[in-house]
């Protein structure tokens, strides 16, 4: 399931550590992301007809994730905390992957790290 790649990455960033809430923020990242490792984001459609690049993927992989109470609200809104819930379901979902996949899933995790703000 395509969603799962953007449980996993997010999952990786780790327990307790924050990712913005912003749909276009997360949005324009993870079409960032799709650029580096395309194998992972093969599934993948972005409406790149907008300032952002839309992907209904990502919509659905967050409305899973604050459904399911894998994350809580700080300030406000403006972030989203990963729950150990998310770490272990992050983990699950990883083990259906290759190893490869596994790899470039760490990999893009690393670098939505590095792009996050």
């Amino acid at each position: 399931m395509p969603s799962s790649v953007v449980v996993v990455i997010l999952s990786l960033l780790g327990e307790g550590k924050t990712f913005s809430s912003d749909k276009n923020f997360l949005y324009e990242k993870f079409f960032d992301l799709s650029k580096t490792f395309p194998s992972l984001f093969q599934d993948f459609i972005f409406d790149e007809s907008k300032i952002y690049p839309k992907c209904e993927i990502i919509d659905f992989a967050i409305d899973r994730i604050t459904g399911f109470g894998m994350v809580e609200w700080k300030n406000l809104g403006d972030d989203y905390i990963i729950l150990p819930a998310m770490i272990k379901r992050g983990k699950e979902l990883m083990a259906v992957f290759s190893a490869a996949g596994r790899i470039q899933l760490s990999k893009a995790a690393e670098k939505f790290k590095e792009m996050d703000r």
